[in-house]
């Protein structure tokens, strides 16, 4: 078994646990699951192709926001929590670990970069998130300025 299909299927199995412990129905688990491993596969094809780990990880993050904004309104589940459930993959948990490593074992320049490094990561899910919000807030507007539209010149 490959490193990436180890990744992407602990991604699956993680996904799972989150979503466990934020309430999702059984019905809802294998779309928080499928949605955290294909998150993972985005960022492992962006990541292979040169992409950089901010980049990586933001895509991703569109990607996985995307994903959660389709299934949202498919399984009429709060958004929050499924958002969580997909993105859960793309957390730096290592990279944290290490920041607070370095941090307990006074190692300042260890603690300063990879410091650096969990706050690009964090960064860069922000970022991949708050892109779709945008722009579905745009897209929403736009839409009920259309209706009204519509409506206006069937009256």
């Amino acid at each position: 078994m490959t490193p990436e299909l180890i990744q992407i299927l602990t991604s699956f199995t993680g996904s799972v646990g989150f979503s466990l412990l934020f309430g999702l129905r059984k019905k809802q688990l294998p779309v928080a699951a499928t949605g955290a491993a294909l998150t993972w596969c985005v960022y492992l094809i962006v990541d292979y192709f040169g992409g950089g780990l901010f980049l990586a990880n933001m895509v991703a993050a569109i990607f996985a926001e995307m994903y959660t904004e389709v299934f949202v309104r498919v399984l009429k589940i709060p958004k929050t929590v499924l958002t969580f459930s997909v993105v859960v993959s793309l957390i730096p948990g290592r990279a944290l670990y290490q920041t607070m490593n370095y941090a307990v074992s006074s190692n300042f320049s260890g603690f300063v970069h990879s410091g650096m490094v969990t706050l690009s990561v964090a960064a860069a899910i922000a970022i991949g998130i708050t892109v779709v919000l945008v722009l579905m807030q745009f897209w929403n507007k736009v839409c009920r300025s259309y209706k009204e539209r519509k409506l206006k010149k069937a009256e």
